[in-house]
C-alpha cells in the first residue's frame, strides 16, 4: 500500500511542479472577488488575543470550543498568545462558529478573528463556498479554496463527489457512469494534500501549525499517506463515523511520522457532550522534544546561575 501511494505521489508531483507559484496551476478555485469593508484582523493581530486567564474569550451566537489551542502552547505550539499561526481546515462548511454552519463547533475560525491566523480553507459544495467567501471577506488573511481534497490517486482532476446528508453519511469520489442522473452528485476540482501544499500552503508559509479534517467521512483517504513538509504541529480530525480499521490505519500512518496521540474530543454542545469523543487529535513528537529540550536547557541556566553565585 505504501509502494501504490508513494507512485501516486510521484505522479502528482510531476503533473504539479513543486516550484509553483501560490495559487498558479492549482486545481481549486478561490473567491471571485473579495467584498470591500472593515477588515477586522486590522487590528485584531497586533493585540493580545487571550485574556488575562490565558483563555480565548467567545461569545454569543459562538458555538462553545471543543478544542482550546491555548492549552497546548509551549509544548506542541508556540509560546506566547497564539498571534498570527498558520493554519489549513479541509472541510471548512460556511466558516462561522455558529450552528447553521458547525453544529459541534468551528476550531478555527474564532482564532482567525481574535488573534488574526494565516492559512487556507477548503469546501468542495459550491453553494456553502459562496457563503464561505462572504463570511471570510474581512478577515484575508485566510484565503477559501472550493475544491475537495481526496487521496493521491484522484488528484490533480475533476471528480464526482457524492456529497452526503450528515455524517453518518459520507462524501464519496464516485465513476462518471455512477454520477449519471443522480441529483446530489457534483463535480468538483481534487486535490491531495501535496497538491494543497505545493499551490497554497509552502509559497505562504514555513511552519504549518495546525490542520483541522472534516472531510464527511474522507478522512483515511486524505491521511493514507505521508503528511507533506512542512509538518503541521498538530493534526485534529473528525474520526466518530470512522470504521476501526481505518482509524488505526491512520493512527499506525501518523505515528509512522513522529506524532503522537494527544486526545479524543467530545463536541461541548448538550447533544455533543452525550456522545463519544468525535475528533483526535495529535501532535508531533519532535516539538515536544524541542519544548522539553528548552526548559532543560533553562534549568540548567537556572543551576549555572546558583553555583556562580
Amino acid at each position: 500500500a505504501l509502494c501504490t501511494c508513494w507512485l501516486a505521489l510521484i505522479v502528482a508531483s510531476i503533473l504539479w511542479p513543486v516550484g509553483a507559484q501560490q495559487g498558479q496551476g492549482s486545481p481549486l478555485s478561490t473567491c471571485k472577488a473579495r467584498a470591500a469593508g472593515p477588515v477586522e484582523t486590522g487590528l485584531a493581530h497586533r493585540m493580545p488575543c487571550l485574556n488575562a486567564s490565558g483563555r480565548l474569550a467567545l461569545g454569543p451566537p459562538s458555538v462553545p470550543l471543543f478544542v482550546r489551542w491555548e492549552d497546548y502552547r509551549g509544548v506542541y505550539l508556540p509560546e506566547g498568545d497564539l498571534r498570527e499561526l498558520f493554519s489549513v481546515q479541509i472541510g471548512a462548511n460556511c466558516g462561522l462558529n455558529t450552528h447553521e454552519c458547525a453544529r459541534g463547533g468551528d476550531p478555527v475560525y474564532e482564532y482567525v478573528r481574535a488573534c488574526g491566523w494565516r492559512g487556507v480553507t477548503v469546501e468542495p459544495s459550491k453553494r456553502t463556498f459562496r457563503r464561505l467567501c462572504q463570511n471570510y471577506a474581512a478577515l484575508p488573511r485566510v484565503t477559501p479554496l472550493r475544491g475537495a481534497i481526496v487521496s493521491p490517486y484522484h488528484a490533480g482532476s475533476r471528480v464526482y463527489l457524492a456529497v452526503g446528508r450528515g455524517e453518518t453519511e459520507k462524501n464519496t469520489v464516485v465513476d462518471a457512469a455512477a454520477a449519471a442522473g443522480k441529483p446530489r452528485v457534483t463535480a468538483v476540482d481534487a486535490a491531495s494534500l501535496e497538491l494543497l501544499w505545493v499551490h497554497h500552503v509552502r509559497p505562504a508559509t514555513r511552519t504549518v501549525h495546525i490542520l483541522v479534517i472534516d472531510a464527511e467521512g474522507a478522512e483515511a483517504q486524505i491521511l493514507c499517506c505521508d503528511v507533506p513538509e512542512p509538518k503541521p504541529l498538530m493534526i485534529l480530525f473528525e474520526h466518530a463515523y470512522m470504521p476501526k480499521a481505518d482509524r488505526d490505519k491512520v493512527d499506525s500512518n501518523l505515528l509512522r511520522q513522529g506524532y503522537q496521540h494527544v486526545a479524543d474530543l467530545r463536541h461541548q454542545t448538550p447533544r455533543g457532550k452525550r456522545m463519544q469523543p468525535q475528533d483526535r487529535l495529535y501532535g508531533l513528537r519532535s516539538t515536544v522534544s524541542t519544548a522539553l529540550a528548552g526548559e532543560q536547557r533553562a534549568d540548567t541556566d537556572i543551576t549555572a546561575d546558583i553555583k556562580t553565585s
